[in-house]
């Protein structure tokens, strides 16, 4: 008997393991939110189109009710269902109080237009309850789903916190962190009386990774909508024939005018250079101007955003990736999107010269900023 219950918990430990090492936790959503790359905005969309799992999650609990034949099990499921349901006081249910925090924090509109891989993730976490029996739903709704709330909601509380947003406008979530981990463990106890099933290890298993990939699978749609959400004003504005012309906007810039980006001197590694950056109100472009003195180099780097040089004065060499290119005043060079380079003043006097880059829409995209893709430490021209 003893050995029956040693083996028991070895399994379910194996499956505690499996949940904390699901392909899940890499998820780009999650590791954007670990890295601080999304924005007040992008969780506003995101959570947004997360409030109808909100609105659905009942029908979860009642789906896996429906289908377990055990009185107790039931009444365990009823406890969380009346739980989530504010108990006395509707107001208190716990989509209510998601729907505050989508109105008074986040400013969500009551009225968002569910996209379909939305709706097909919803639909289909409330078909994996309903159409599979008591255990399946018991290992499905517990460690797929109840059991991951407290690590998942933390990433995003401490996403929040970066924002700036106060710990008590996100009481949403640390409700549930602390009441959903009661929930885990009494659904857990629902799975393990199912413990002498020949199947359980199999079923619990394969019912875990169903919950945890139709959420990766949800969450990467996300991302990749939210990413298509930050471009959406730049696509309106090519796809509508309407001047961006505004009297006030400065269409001429002199020299003196140019905002300084950034600089770096290490004598070490013979760097030394500086960038401007010209302040136009460009949705796409972004233009700069570098400067690099006699003898020194920037370093090596590569970055999201393509880039055109057009050398004014002095002369140097760029290497891009394997390649030398030697250039001179009213000559240019291209470089492309992740393509590592580096540029050298071979003569006598500053190199100067236009950096023509598309980093206002990169800029969009997690990850992309002017200094995150740039190396620390220079790798010499070749």
């Amino acid at each position: 008997m003893l050995d029956n219950a040693q083996s028991f918990s070895q399994n379910f430990e194996a499956l505690v393991q499996l949940r904390d090492t699901h392909r899940f936790w890499d998820n780009g959503l999650l590791k954007a939110c670990q890295s601080a790359l999304l924005t007040k905005e992008d969780f506003k969309y995101i959570f947004g189109q997360y409030r109808l799992y909100s609105r659905f999650f009942t029908r979860f609990i009642t789906a896996v009710m429906t289908n377990s034949e055990n009185d107790l099990h039931r009444a365990i499921l009823s406890e969380n269902l009346w739980e989530e349901g504010g108990k006395q006081d509707p107001e208190n249910r716990h989509s209510e109080i998601f729907n505050r925090f989508l109105r008074d924090v986040l400013g969500v509109s009551e009225n968002t237009d569910f996209k379909p891989y939305t709706v097909q993730f919803c639909e289909e976490y409330l078909k994996a309850c309903k159409e599979n029996d008591a255990l399946y739903g018991a290992a499905f709704l517990s460690l797929g789903t109840e059991g991951i709330v407290a690590r998942l909601y933390k990433i995003f509380v401490n996403a929040f916190l970066e924002l700036g947003i106060p710990e008590k406008d996100l009481h949403f979530f640390h409700l549930h962190i602390d009441c959903d981990d009661d929930h885990a463990l009494s659904l857990e106890k629902i799975l393990k009386s199912f413990g002498h099933r020949s199947d359980w290890f199999y079923t619990s298993s394969k019912a875990l990774d169903h919950a945890l990939s139709l959420r990766d699978r949800f969450f990467t749609a996300l991302l990749e909508d939210t990413l298509l959400q930050r471009v959406s004003v730049v696509y309106h504005s090519i796809k509508t024939p309407v001047s961006l012309f505004n009297r006030t906007d400065s269409l001429w810039v002199q020299k003196t005018q140019l905002n300084p980006l950034y600089s770096n001197e290490d004598p070490s590694e013979n760097i030394s250079f500086s960038v401007s950056r010209f302040p136009f109100p460009s949705q796409v472009l972004d233009p700069r101007l570098i400067e690099i003195p006699a003898g020194k180099c920037n370093e090596k780097h590569r970055h999201a955003h393509e880039t055109f040089f057009y050398i004014l004065s002095g002369q140097g060499e760029v290497l891009v990736e394997e390649k030398v290119i030697k250039v001179s005043a009213g000559e240019g060079v291209f470089v492309p999107r992740w393509a590592d380079h580096q540029t050298k003043n071979t003569g006598p006097s500053p190199l100067v010269f236009l950096g023509v880059t598309d980093f206002n829409l990169t800029k969009k995209f997690p990850g992309n900023t002017e200094h995150g893709a740039r190396k620390k430490k220079n790798a010499p021209l070749r």
